[in-house]
């Protein structure tokens, strides 16, 4: 049965509307257009960023090669749709509703471009979603009509030498209100309560993707899904399964001759999987591993061979971890594999007496996670098979079934579930190193910081774009090292807002030689308007990679003297001290070797080439205090001083970065003298003939100067993490 559709016929060219919930990504219109940012930022917004990872990298090469300057306000960015069902992709920038633009008008006019743009391409359809009515917060029933009004004047213009026929509005599955605005501007337009099942010319809308479910055209119910992973719960032979992956389960240590569905396996896929199994598995597999071997006579590519242990009553949360290990290192592998679809048995049940509820909820629970933590678009369905064989086949299909239901329900409340998150998540964690994780060390031990060094590096856990998923090495080869600029959430938003407010320094406003000319402006603080966190891979890896240089050195004598802890220090840092406790601020940061944020005032010219090469001691002044080197401030005030230049001081909008420093091993200096890198331990100079010397790896100004400065000689001692845009007032 079709989706079923509202539809409205306008103007002189009989243009067809048609309004559904669905997936724009998955619409196989000629073109999808989608709202972005100026800049063509795709990774910022939910939309952009699900069309960008579906159409892949070539999009963005594309973006960047025709539009390296971005676009304005009612311009079209048209670029290939990669690997999208549509031909092209029209991205367009709107402003937010209320910001003091004529806001209707620019709508207006930017769907009439992007009607007039198909028409030109010669397209026969074009999808739109209802535009601006996210986070741009544009009133939905002022979009609704201005949609139609616009395809209305179109046809009319044009009449029947258009080449544009179909016009589909694709909402998002969960704005009801919307979808509800635009049915009734539809039918108040076509006089009609619309054509149920309804499709336009050469469009096929069974199967629409939604985020949680998908209509499917051989019967009358919904599809359960975790996000684009499809999820069929099916009866039969299993050993019959279709699918690009099989999975079977064994005993650890064991062959495939023991174990009741390997030993199917094997009759029924012929001796060749027995040798290939004892050539590349002798010794079996491990409890929660898998083995991988083709499928030979069976109906699909590869089958994964797990091992797993009986059900132990008394040993119940180990034995459910076990099992979602496995289900883990499946779906990690099937995407390793690039295997659209992959069949389970009910893994538990059967001659491993797992209770059928529990590994009913345990396999939908890891499912669901992985879908969750997981960029790939591999695999794209699951089928769970229950073999006819089983005497208990009618029963543990009904299991299943309910269990997925109630997964891809949002409303249910899985309290089982969200006890296990941190389970879940480490499981998963060890699925993506295929290999077996082993619980961290007691931080700060030197087995820990060993651990720390050989570590592939990964982003911060909280990053959203170039996720802890894959190493940053695997990043930076995928993406073509394109830094994000990535809007922070409100909880960092108001982290970041604190620690600025903190360690402002009124008292201190206009005061020194590097803030000549600020007196004049009559300012006692500053505001924070905007705060982008900086997602730069090859900035990032430098960073980790010295800093796991840093934790080398830690491997020796243990953690580094904190800056409160040395003798001429005058205290604690500002910015740590003001960093509240839950924030992302305080993640994957390292005190141990003195990893802190500080600010580094820059002028807003200047930001763009930090946030793609960083920050660089040969620009440092050659008549800076401590030498050529990256200077930062604990205190806002301070890196306010250099927001603009001495001789032209001004009110308007001014940005500083609050950066990633570490700075290892610290030298207190009281007075000021020129340095090419931070002295050494023994002596105190930067240039010495010290046997067996080390340096210290940074130089903080800890004298009779209004400010602290903290100075490194390394660039990649240093990470631009979060851009923050200000004004003073």
């Amino acid at each position: 049965m079709a989706t079923q559709l509202t539809s409205a016929v306008l103007g002189k060219a009989n243009i067809e509307v048609f309004i559904m919930k669905g997936d724009l990504s998955a619409d196989e219109s000629d073109v999808i257009v989608c709202t972005t940012t100026k800049n063509l930022a795709l990774a910022r917004g939910r939309i952009s960023k699900s069309i960008l990872d579906s159409a892949g990298h070539e999009m963005l090469k594309d973006c960047a090669r025709k539009y390296p300057r971005g676009i304005q306000y009612n311009e079209i960015a048209a670029v290939y749709g990669g690997n999208l069902r549509c031909k092209e992709v029209y991205f367009i920038a709107l402003p937010v509703w209320g910001s003091g633009i004529d806001e209707e008008k620019v709508l207006k006019t930017t769907i009439m471009e992007c009607l007039h743009q198909a028409n030109k391409s010669e397209h026969s359809c074009i999808a739109f979603p209802a535009l601006g009515t996210g986070l741009l917060r544009y009133p939905t029933d002022m979009v609704a009509k201005a949609t139609f009004k616009c395809i209305e004047d179109f046809s009319n213009k044009h009449g029947m030498k258009a080449t544009l026929k179909n016009v589909n509005v694709i909402i998002f599955y969960k704005d009801t209100e919307a979808l509800q605005t635009f049915e009734s501007e539809a039918m108040s337009r076509n006089g009609t309560n619309g054509l149920g099942g309804a499709k336009p010319k050469k469009m096929n809308y069974l199967g629409v993707r939604s985020i949680i479910t998908r209509q499917i055209s051989n019967g009358n119910e919904d599809m359960p899904s975790f996000g684009n992973i499809e999820v069929h719960i099916e009866s039969g032979n299993y050993l019959d399964t279709i699918a690009d992956v099989i999975v079977s389960t064994i005993k650890p240590g064991s062959d495939l001759t023991d174990g009741d569905l390997s030993k199917r396996i094997l009759k029924r896929a012929g001796s060749s999987i027995q040798e290939e199994f004892k050539k590349n598995y002798s010794y079996g597999v491990r409890q929660g591993d898998i083995a991988v071997t083709k499928g030979y006579k069976l109906k699909c590519k590869q089958i994964y061979h797990g091992s797993l242990h009986r059900w132990d009553k008394d040993k119940t949360a180990i034995t459910k971890m076990n099992l979602c290990k496995l289900v883990c290192k499946c779906l990690k592998q099937a995407e390793k594999d690039k295997m659209k679809c992959i069949a389970f048995p009910p893994l538990g049940t059967g001659e491993f007496d797992f209770p059928f509820e529990i590994a009913a909820r345990t396999m939908m629970n890891c499912i669901k996670k992985h879908q969750q933590s997981y960029s790939e678009e591999f695999p794209n369905e699951i089928l769970i098979i229950v073999d006819e064989s089983s005497v208990d086949w009618k029963k543990i299909k009904e299991i299943y079934e309910d269990e997925l239901n109630k997964s891809t329900n949002p409303d249910e409340n899985n309290s089982e579930e969200d006890q296990n998150n941190t389970m879940y998540f480490l499981l998963e964690m060890a699925a993506k190193n295929s290999l077996e994780r082993n619980m961290l060390p007691p931080r700060g031990t030197k087995d820990w910081y060993r651990h720390l060094c050989k570590t592939m590096p990964r982003a911060p856990s909280y990053w959203s774009i170039y996720t802890s998923v894959k190493t940053l090495k695997d990043w930076w080869l995928e993406s073509n090292n394109i830094p994000s600029r990535v809007p922070v959430d409100h909880e960092t938003l108001m982290a970041v807002k604190k620690v600025v407010a903190d360690t402002w320094e009124k008292k201190h406003v206009g005061q020194g030689r590097d803030a000549h000319g600020l007196n004049t402006l009559n300012y006692s603080d500053i505001q924070v308007t905007k705060v982008e966190r900086i997602e730069n891979c090859d900035l990032f890896e430098k960073y980790a990679l010295k800093r796991q240089e840093l934790f080398q050195k830690a491997t020796k004598n243990g953690a580094f003297p904190s800056l409160s802890s040395i003798p001429d220090s005058s205290g604690k840092i500002l910015t740590t001290a003001s960093v509240p406790e839950d924030s992302a601020l305080n993640k994957d940061i390292y005190d141990e070797i003195n990893e802190h944020y500080m600010f580094h005032g820059t002028q807003k010219d200047v930001a763009d080439n930090i946030v793609t090469q960083g920050l660089d001691c040969r620009l440092g002044g050659s008549a800076a205090m401590f030498g050529q080197g990256v200077y930062a401030a604990e205190s806002s005030t301070k890196a306010d001083q250099y927001a603009d230049p001495k001789t032209h001081r001004t009110n308007d909008e001014k940005q500083m970065f609050l950066i990633r420093m570490c700075l290892g091993r610290i030298c207190v200096e009281k007075n000021a003298r020129t340095l090419a890198r931070a002295p050494c331990m023994q002596c105190k100079e930067d240039k010495c003939s010290c046997l067996n010397n080390e340096f210290y790896d940074s130089v903080v100004a800890d004298g009779s100067w209004n400010f602290r400065e903290f100075i490194v000689y390394d660039r990649t001692q240093v990470y631009p993490e979060y851009l923050i845009t200000y004004i003073r007032v």
